[in-house]
């Protein structure tokens, strides 16, 4: 009797394959949720960085306007983002640390906080109203859904401010002309 030859798969060679294409099957599913996470995550993040540049050009509308800057900080909610705005004054130490970088002209570099106590710095940290103010936004998600966060910081002049000191030349004679 002879053995026939086959013309098929066994069942075994089929529950195999059927195995192994579940396996791929299944990471193919996980690829593709981890690939829609991703792009969840930067979806947020994009938004979150449109709705910071969004306050902050709302802000320099109010101030192009004349409006007032109060300083402090507040909280807003906005669908699922929750943004933190924070105005505080020009921190004169940073621009002494810019300035203590750079060297004199003899060569050694300037001491940062003796340039931040000395003239213009000082008076500008001594002002109730400052005339530069920092603006810092930063976004981020509720209940988790974006826990990175987005942060902007730009710098605005003080219209109010300005007005005081353009009014305190006033009052010294600064603005008069010589005669």
């Amino acid at each position: 009797m002879r053995r026939s030859e086959r013309a098929g798969f066994t069942l075994i060679e089929v529950m195999a394959a059927a195995v192994i294409l579940a396996f791929v099957v299944v990471w193919l599913a996980g690829a593709v949720g981890q690939m829609k996470r991703a792009e969840g995550d930067s979806r947020r993040r994009v938004e979150a960085a449109l709705y910071a540049d969004r306050l902050l050009t709302e802000l320099e509308q109010a101030t192009s306007g004349g409006a007032a800057l109060q300083l402090g900080k507040r909280e807003i909610d906005e669908g699922i983002y929750q943004a933190t705005l924070e105005l505080a004054a020009l921190d004169p130490a940073l621009i002494a640390a810019a300035l203590g970088t750079q060297a004199r002209e003899g060569g050694a570099p300037r001491d940062a906080a003796a340039v931040a106590d000395a003239g213009w710095l000082a008076s500008l940290a001594a002002q109730q109203t400052p005339p530069v103010v920092q603006a810092t936004v930063r976004v981020t998600g509720k209940e988790g859904r974006f826990e990175n966060g987005v942060t902007r910081t730009t710098f605005f002049l003080n219209p109010a401010a300005l007005e005081a000191l353009d009014t305190g030349a006033s009052e010294d004679g600064g603005d008069e002309a010589p005669e």
